[in-house]
C-alpha cells in the first residue's frame, strides 16, 4: 500500500484493489487498469517518469512515463516483495517477509542480496539522497547506510515495536514510527533515537515531514 504524488501533479496510489492515478493532484482518480495479482504491495517513483511497484503472484511493474503504461515482469521466487524503493531509475531495493533484503543496479531487471545486520524482515525504507537512507522493520529495528546501501549498520533504538514506515528531511533529522503508537526521533543523523508514544494504543502506519519541525 502507498502513494505518490509527483510534482506535475501526477500521481498513483496502490492497495488491495490495485492501482489508481490522478492527473489533477488527487482531486479526482482512475484506475490504472488489470494488475496481475491484484494487490499492490508498494510503490516508488524517481522523479515524475521513473516508477516501479510491487504486486501479488511476485510481479514488478515499471513505468517510464509518469504512470501512463506499465510493463511487468515476475520477480525470482525468493523475491517475495513486500516494499520496493528506487533511490535512482537504475538503483533501488527490495525488502521481503524474511529478512531478505535485496538490490539492483540496472533499474529491475536483477537483483542481488544485500548482506544485512539483522535478522529481522524490513517493512520500510527511505533514503535523503543517494547515499544516505534508513529501513525500519520488526523488533524495533533501524538500520541506516551512508554508502547508497551497499552495507548496513544498525541504528539501536532500544524498543521491541514494530516499525512500519521511516521518513528524513536531511541527513539529520529522521523519523520512524509503528505499533503501540511508538516514534522514533532522531536529530543526529543516527547516532541516537529518542522514543515516545503520542497513541500508546494505536499503530501508525505512515510518517511524513515538510521541514525539521512540522510533520504528520
Amino acid at each position: 500500500e502507498g502513494v505518490e504524488l509527483l510534482s506535475s501533479g501526477v500521481g498513483i496510489t496502490v492497495g488491495n484493489v490495485g492501482a489508481a492515478t490522478t492527473v489533477n493532484a488527487g482531486h479526482s482518480w482512475l484506475s490504472a487498469g488489470r494488475v496481475i495479482g491484484g494487490d499492490v504491495f508498494s510503490v516508488s517513483f524517481v522523479g515524475d517518469q521513473f516508477g516501479w511497484m510491487v504486486s501479488a503472484r511476485n510481479c514488478l511493474w515499471r513505468t517510464t512515463d509518469g504512470g501512463a503504461s506499465w510493463q511487468n515482469s515476475i520477480l525470482p521466487d525468493e523475491l517475495q516483495a513486500v516494499k520496493v524503493y528506487f533511490v535512482t531509475p537504475l538503483r533501488g531495493f527490495i525488502a521481503t517477509p524474511s529478512q531478505q533484503f535485496f538490490s539492483t543496479q540496472n533499474g529491475g531487471d536483477t537483483w542481488q542480496e544485500v548482506d544485512m545486520p539483522t535478522e529481522y524482515p524490513m517493512l520500510d525504507i527511505f533514503f535523503i539522497n543517494e547515499l544516505r537512507g534508513w529501513a525500519v522493520g520488526y523488533a524495533g529495528t533501524i538500520i541506516g547506510t551512508h554508502d547508497g546501501g551497499a552495507t548496513w549498520q544498525t541504528e539501536l533504538t532500544e524498543q521491541t515495536a514494530v516499525l512500519t514506515a521511516v521518513h528524513a528531511v536531511d541527513s539529520i533529522h529522521a523519523w520512524a514510527v509503528g505499533a503501540s503508537g511508538v516514534l522514533a526521533t532522531t536529530k543526529d543523523g543516527g547516532q541516537h533515537w529518542g522514543i515516545s508514544t503520542p497513541y500508546a494504543l494505536g499503530v501508525m502506519h505512515d510518517v511524513y515531514f515538510s521541514d525539521s519541525l512540522r510533520g504528520t
